[in-house]
């Protein structure tokens, strides 16, 4: 039986003809003819689901899983699109795909990416869907989720477009400092940066919750991380929302204890 071999080629669908990568498609389809059916898609048809336990991407103009695949290769404008070539690399190691080459190294620190370092660390996640393409992403999220379901835009930050998060866990290598963000009556977003109240809040988030953040953190090789957890309001149980490698520290809620915190951690590198 012949091998299945995948490329995902670093270019839109629409610009299949590039001439780089549509010649490497080519070459490595006409090479394999004999040994292998090769399957080409293109960067923006991809879709990602990645949940506790569970990591899979779909080519969605076929609509097979990446698990069908025997080999994976990528190939073309991949820098442009780090999200996809880091969580093709970390999907194929997860599933044990032989694959070329691995571009591991292209962490982005976006949300697929840090979903994809949160699977890989063993903490509870909420179903995370991604793609570069909108009406894809919007297909993927009507097959995959029940409403209500939280949407990111891409370009949110600092409570834009964000909603949702109960608790952020400020982790250095030794030390926590974990608060409450609440919205008032008239909003639901709860960054303090969009007018939110927040209130300490050190015995809300069970030690090993603490612990697990903290782990996360090295593993991504931050000194200081800010972390965001939810508690489920049924089972209790957090779940991991993002990691931010720049948390507020000197503007924002809760300034003086920021500022101990801060201070603390400068004096411990600095000995």
């Amino acid at each position: 039986m012949k091998k299945e071999i995948l490329i995902v080629v670093g270019v839109y669908a629409r610009e299949k003809n590039e001439p780089t990568s549509a010649a490497f498609a080519s070459g490595l389809t006409n090479l394999m003819t004999a040994d292998a059916n090769v399957t080409v898609t293109y960067i923006d048809n991809i879709q990602i689901v990645i949940d506790n336990d569970s990591f899979e991407l779909y080519d969605a103009a076929t609509g097979r899983p990446f698990s069908d695949f025997d080999l994976i290769t990528m190939h073309g404008r991949l820098r442009t699109h780090r999200e996809i070539a880091y969580a093709v690399s970390r999907y194929c190691q997860y599933r044990d795909i032989p694959h070329f080459n691995d571009y591991s190294v292209y962490y982005p620190g976006s949300k697929v990416g840090q979903a994809v370092a949160f699977l890989e660390a063993g903490v509870r996640i909420p179903k995370t869907l991604y793609a570069l393409d909108g009406d894809r992403l919007l297909a993927l999220a009507e097959k995959e989720l029940e409403a209500p379901f939280i949407l990111k835009h891409i370009n949110g930050t600092k409570g834009k477009s964000n909603y949702l998060v109960d608790y952020r866990v400020l982790v250095t290598p030794t030390r926590e400092l974990v608060f409450e963000r609440r919205g008032g009556a008239d909003t639901h977003l709860n960054n303090t940066s969009q007018g939110a109240a927040a209130a300490l809040a050190p015995a809300a988030v069970p030690p090993q919750v603490i612990a697990q953040a903290r782990a996360v953190a090295k593993a991504l090789g931050l000194t200081l991380g800010g972390v965001d957890v939810m508690r489920h309001l049924d089972t209790g149980e957090f779940y991991f929302i993002e990691i931010n490698s720049q948390p507020q520290l000197f503007t924002g809620a809760l300034l003086d204890e920021k500022n101990v915190f801060a201070h603390q951690l400068i004096l411990d590198l600095l000995a």
